[in-house]
């Protein structure tokens, strides 16, 4: 999961639950950059937080060990089926366009269709995810 890191505004969404409220995320994340377990970096006004691939892999691995793994995943795929709740989000006018300025959605979204089709997964997100994200695949297919 987030593969090329997190906006704030999505770390609280799926961060946040009832052990670390939203307005907490925030905190979260600038300790871990503090202890340089995430790299910071400033795209414009937006700051993105991204693990060390070492760092994530432990990460990924803890997760799956815990019991709130599905929980998390299923909060993010909430989160990548959103992005795609409004049909114009996922119907660009190229391919290149679209990927330019949201290649993070991208894999995001490939990383929760991986999770919600898995035999642990939620079928119903995985047919929901699927349907909203279908035209960024077919372009990704079938170029123009």
């Amino acid at each position: 999961m987030f593969a090329e890191g997190i906006r704030r505004a999505i770390g609280r969404r799926v961060i946040a639950d009832d052990e670390v409220h939203a307005v907490d995320v925030l905190d979260v994340l600038e300790n871990l950059a503090a202890k340089s377990l995430l790299a910071v970096q400033l795209a414009g006004e937006q700051v993105l937080y991204r693990l060390l691939d070492t760092t994530r892999a432990y990460a990924l691995e803890k997760l799956e060990d815990s019991h709130e793994s599905g929980e998390i995943k299923r909060r993010h795929a909430q989160l990548c089926w959103s992005w795609g709740k409004d049909a114009q989000d996922w119907e660009p006018h190229s391919l290149r366009e679209w990927t330019g300025g949201n290649r993070q959605r991208l894999d995001d979204v490939r990383a929760a269709l991986n999770w919600c089709c898995s035999p642990e997964g939620d079928p119903s997100r995985c047919v929901k995810l699927t349907a909203a994200s279908a035209s960024i695949w077919f372009q990704k297919l079938f170029p123009e």
